[in-house]
């Protein structure tokens, strides 16, 4: 029995030991946004999972951004209190390190956990050794100067001088050195570092035939920050006197540059992850660094641009990339619907030409039979077009000889009412009498006059009929009589007509959304602006359906007059606006003439009723045929939800893509709320005189799975679609009453009506509030434009609230309904002026009036004011000057993790 309990606690500690994940630590020198971070990132957690392996892992991130705060490595206490508190109790089972800066860290961690655990480090050939008594694996790039050198001698058929250009000053000094020996007589090789890109471009030296092999990996630094990987390749580009620019990293291989014999980011990342897995299953690699390969990689369009002929046998050991499509890759879908119709063509020619030929015997053999019926037929097809058609005859004169049954039923006269009348009496008043006095012209010359005439019914109805008008001529030419011929066309026209009002808007007189849709499917290369009224049902309530309306009709003709030519605009719905362009070869001028007229529209003065009234627009743009509404629609409603007067869908689209992100992994609410990772992050509000913090505005933050930050326009409105929301709320509530404990400072928390509502929500605020004794401390912010619905509901909130010591804000007032008798019945301690307004109150004379308007009303109504969105000197300047008496926004404080001392 004893043997059998120790063998099923083997067993069971085999599968527990089995199950559980090992932690994997991965520690970044650079921010995330540096491509080759993410490339080592993406080939690490790849060459980890690239097996049959059962084994499970949790990846942790952390990024140093050495690149941006490198003064703040050298003293590792800091990140070291930051690795104790979040790692001592989950520790990692293997840590993966990139660079110097990471390496650096690790060998001068206090840490002892950090120091023991297995580590796999990548970094180029002349890194820092490492010190510590953990086991260490190096996966290494070895720039290969020698080959590099010649590989350019043999490609450009010379020996011309090199310089070898890198950014870094620390870990390329041996590198450095070595280059130092390779000049001779015939040729001059050089080592260039210099972090800052604009010095070293004047420090640079060669000729048209020099040259230029880019050593590190990234962009250099210029005006004090560190700039991208393309943006520092342009200016090499353009700057260097020579085309013969190449590299020593793939990533590297951009527009302008040649190639080279270079190492891979990615491939250097794959195989630190695959040492790692291979650390992890007690199979740890044999050689303490191994050296990734470098591989002859070209860019072909670059080599072809610089006239460069590649000889044998380098051309054969060359990866090219950004080759020239084939010809069947760039004809092959032509070709085949060339192939299509060629077929298609010869079939419909030989079943044409095999009908035609049957039909032709089938004539012949029955022409004799054709003869003999046809003084029988033609009375019949006369029968039928008497049946069918409206048939009259009218003498030399004019006067009715003849006149059909179905005419006459049409136009509800009898024969002998009509018969030896003048034909014009079935004319209609309104019919053209230019078109009439041409068919007259017409007939009398000999001629077949054919058109559309109107004639009016006994009874007054309308009838309009295509009409054939025939001169009946003898065998001397002279005319006898006039044969018409006429067919009812009335519904048809009534038809079109109702058509037709469907593609025009009533009001404006501009065409419609659906006629929108259709000349834009007509349109070569379209592109579209979709635009609204700013605060058009505010509009409205001040002046009323009728005032609304005159602005609708004052903005189509406006927009009509704005235009040029090869453009349309459209009245697309509500306070909408569509600008179709039909074929646009240059979209930035499109979207230049579009901001032309937002300018315009924003200086114009509309008087309605001796009252001037001043808006503005706000517009989005696309271009191309695929969805170019939908997407100019996107752009409008991004453009609006981000405050701004105009964007591209480009730029929407790139907006959009955080939240697409932060959609797809719904999870991160899920995680963020059983985790407790809803974080406060708290905003200064200073006062306007002094400058001094007077308190803080707390906002929801939530750390994802990868340890990013999210912002409440990532989350929020899917938390409520998800139901998520109630509990997002109450969580942040809780976490900013507490980080009030151990401070005097006093917070403004931002209400949603869903939280008013919430009675679990209010019970909670005030009970805490009663507990804590913080009567006093807290400012509840309700964004003014949630209220106007729920006037009662509110007003009862904020009684509560203010008996409990609170104090009351209404947020983003200018935007919404701005009614300020609602505001008055609220009767809040602060209003703040929303940031569209402040963000142009040094461009805009309207908006330093409507800011000194709604100062001077608060300052009678004694309601205190916040700006927000105060950014530099001068907007705060021109705020302290109309006699705001708060601010807020960037130039005092970004929103941070915790209260800012001073600002």
């Amino acid at each position: 029995m004893k043997h059998i309990i120790i063998i099923l606690a083997i067993f069971l500690t085999a599968i527990i030991v089995h199950a559980k994940p090992y932690n994997i630590l991965i520690i970044h020198s650079y921010q995330q946004e540096f491509p080759e971070t993410k490339l080592q990132h993406n080939g690490f957690v790849k060459g980890l999972r690239s097996s049959d392996s059962k084994d499970r892992y949790n990846i942790f991130t952390e990024y140093l951004n050495a690149k941006t705060s490198y003064a703040g490595l050298e003293n590792t206490e800091v990140i070291d209190n930051y690795m104790l508190a979040k790692y001592l109790m989950n520790k990692p089972d293997l840590i993966y390190a990139t660079n110097d800066e990471a390496l650096s860290y690790l060998s001068s961690t206090s840490l002892g956990f950090l120091r023991e655990v297995p580590l796999i480090v990548t970094g180029i050939s002349d890194s820092p050794a490492i010190y510590r008594s953990g086991t260490t694996y190096g996966i290494l790039i070895n720039h290969n100067i020698t080959k590099t050198i010649e590989i350019i001698n043999t490609l450009l058929n010379s020996t011309p001088d090199i310089t070898f250009i890198d950014s870094e000053n620390g870990s390329s000094k041996k590198t450095e050195n070595y280059v130092s020996t390779l000049s001779n007589n015939k040729q001059q090789i050089l080592f260039k570092t210099e972090k800052n890109i604009d010095k070293l471009l004047t420090e640079l030296k060669g000729g048209k035939d020099s040259a230029f092999v880019i050593v590190n990996a990234g962009g250099f630094y210029s005006e004090n920050r560190h700039e991208t990987t393309a943006s520092s390749l342009r200016k090499l580009k353009e700057s260097l006197p020579s085309p013969y620019i190449f590299a020593m990293h793939k990533l590297e291989i951009q527009e302008g540059v040649l190639g080279g014999f270079v190492t891979s980011e990615l491939k250097q990342g794959e195989e630190a992850g695959i040492a790692a897995r291979q650390t992890l299953q007690g199979n740890p690699p044999q050689k303490s660094h191994i050296y990734t390969g470098n591989h002859l990689i070209f860019d072909r369009k670059a080599v072809d641009r610089a006239f460069l002929r590649i000889p044998e046998p380098l051309n054969s050991q060359i990866t090219f990339i950004n080759n020239y499509p084939t010809f069947l890759e760039k004809h092959g879908q032509l070709l085949i619907w060339i192939t299509v119709l060629l077929a298609l063509t010869t079939l419909i020619t030989l079943t044409a030409f095999s009908i035609h030929s049957t039909s032709q015997r089938k004539q012949l053999t029955a022409t004799t039979k054709k003869l003999a019926e046809a003084s029988r037929k033609n009375k019949q097809y006369m029968d039928a077009v008497d049946a069918s058609n409206f048939v009259s005859i009218a003498d030399q004169k004019g006067r009715v000889k003849y006149i059909s049954n179905t005419y006459l039923s049409a136009i509800g006269y009898s024969s002998d009412e009509v018969i030896g009348q003048k034909h014009h009496m079935l004319n209609h008043p309104e019919m053209d009498v230019k078109r009439y006095k041409t068919l007259i012209k017409t007939v009398s010359s000999g001629r077949i006059w054919v058109g559309i005439l109107l004639n009016k019914t006994k009874n007054g109805d309308t009838l309009y009929l295509e009409t054939s008008v025939v001169p009946i001529q003898n065998e001397d030419g002279v005319i006898t009589e006039y044969l018409s011929v006429r067919k009812d066309i009335t519904k048809v026209i009534m038809q079109q007509r109702e058509i037709q009002s469907q593609y025009q808007d009533v009001l404006t007189g501009l065409p419609n959304r659906v006629k929108m849709r259709l000349d834009r499917n007509r349109a070569t290369l379209p592109a579209v602006a979709l635009m609204n009224i700013d605060g058009f049902s505010a509009i409205n309530t001040y002046y009323g359906m009728e005032g609304g309306d005159y602005l609708l009709k004052s903005v189509a003709g406006k927009l009509a007059a704005l235009i040029p030519d090869r453009m349309s605009v459209y009245r697309v719905s509500g306070d909408e606006f569509g600008i179709l362009c039909y074929d646009v070869t240059d979209y930035d001028a499109f979207n230049s003439v579009i901001q032309d007229i937002l300018n315009k529209i924003s200086k114009s003065t509309f008087i309605y009723k001796e009252t001037e009234m001043h808006f503005s627009l706000t517009a989005g743009t696309a271009s191309g045929m695929e969805t170019t509404i939908t997407k100019a629609g996107i752009a409008l409603r991004q453009a609006k939800k981000n405050k701004k007067s105009f964007m591209t869908y480009d730029e929407a689209e790139s907006e959009m893509e955080k939240i697409r992100e932060t959609v797809k992994y719904s999870g991160s609410l899920r995680d963020a709320l059983s985790h407790e990772k809803i974080i406060p992050y708290f905003q200064p509000i200073v006062d306007t005189a002094t400058g001094e913090i007077i308190k803080y505005e707390a906002l929801m933050r939530i750390e994802n799975e990868k340890g990013d930050i999210m912002t409440p326009n990532m989350f929020l409105s899917m938390s409520k679609s998800l139901k998520l929301y109630n509990s997002l709320s109450l969580m942040m509530l809780e976490k900013s009453l507490n980080s009030l404990s151990d401070t005097v400072n006093d917070i403004c928390i931002n209400f949603d009506m869903e939280d008013i509502r919430n009675n679990k929500f209010q019970t909670y605020f005030f009970d805490i509030i009663s507990q804590k004794n913080l009567q006093g401390r807290i400012t509840v912010e309700i964004t003014e434009s949630e209220g106007i619905d729920n006037m009662d509901e509110l007003s009862v909130f904020i009684a509560r609230a203010k008996k409990h010591g609170c104090l009351i804000a209404l947020d983003d007032f200018g935007t919404g309904y701005s009614n300020f008798m609602y505001i008055l019945s609220l009767q809040p301690d602060f209003l703040k002026i929303d940031g569209s307004i402040t963000r142009q109150i040094n461009v805009s004379g309207r908006a330093r009036l409507l800011t000194s308007t709604i100062v001077e009303m608060c300052r009678q109504a004694g309601i205190k004011t916040v700006a927000e969105y105060v950014s530099t000197d001068e907007i705060y300047s021109t705020i302290k000057e109309v006699g705001v008496d708060y601010c807020q926004g960037y130039l005092f404080g970004k929103p941070a993790p915790n209260f800012i001392k001073s600002i």
